[in-house]
């Protein structure tokens, strides 16, 4: 008689110790000055239903201490509402969750919106993310997600992830580096980069003698 196969699976059972993974949810006031937004959940996220609530939530609430932002006067919102593993954020999940992310923005009309990592950068930006050279730098933009606008525009602060003072302590000052731009840009003691109108339209090209002269108007 051929031995029969079982799947294991079918057979284990919950413990006391087994948590139920959830959803997260935005948290903070609506409206909010300030509108920090993630990539997507880690565990224990999905299992207290709380976004940036694990080890780097934890360095996240240090360093705006440090900064001197009220986390509880901040919203805190990812791109994707949905722990599934540690992989990153898939093009079917933020498709999914992206009607839902920008109703909540709309609804909050922060002043600053700080995006914490790279995900959340090119996923609002729609660029490359390139964060080592755009971190910390607070910029005008006229869109978000490439299709939602307002009036008087949005401004954005490309934020490093706390995640990586985690893996890598040496990294916690730059990160420190973007919260103290955010506090400074939210209590206006810093501008904005505004948008250059000449960017994309220079003309580069060899003049010597009589053009020159032309060019230069002499």
């Amino acid at each position: 008689m051929p031995a029969t196969h079982f799947d294991r699976s079918q057979f284990r059972r919950a413990t006391p110790f087994t948590k139920t993974l959830h959803p997260v949810p935005p948290e903070g006031p609506i409206p909010s000055r300030c509108y920090l937004l993630g990539e997507k959940p880690g565990r224990e996220e999905s299992e207290r239903s709380r976004p940036f609530v694990g080890i780097s939530g934890k360095y996240l609430s240090l360093l705006l201490d440090v900064a001197n932002i009220n986390r509880a006067e901040c919203r805190i919102n990812n791109c994707v509402s949905t722990f599934t593993e540690y992989s990153k954020p898939t093009r079917e999940e933020l498709d999914r969750d992206r009607p839902a992310l920008i109703e909540d923005i709309l609804m909050c009309d922060p002043d600053v919106i700080g995006l914490i990592g790279a995900y959340a950068v090119s996923e609002v930006l729609q660029c490359d993310a390139e964060l080592d050279k755009r971190h910390g730098v607070p910029r005008h933009v006229n869109k978000l997600f490439g299709e939602v606008e307002r009036e008087q525009g949005w401004v954005v602060l490309p934020i490093t992830h706390p995640a990586v003072c985690i893996h890598s302590p040496d990294s916690m000052p730059r990160v420190l580096d973007d919260m103290l731009v955010l506090g400074k840009l939210l209590d206006r003691e810093i501008g904005v980069q505004e948008p250059d109108p000449y960017e994309g339209r220079e003309d580069y090209r060899i003049v010597t003698g009589h053009e020159l002269r032309r060019v230069l108007g002499i």
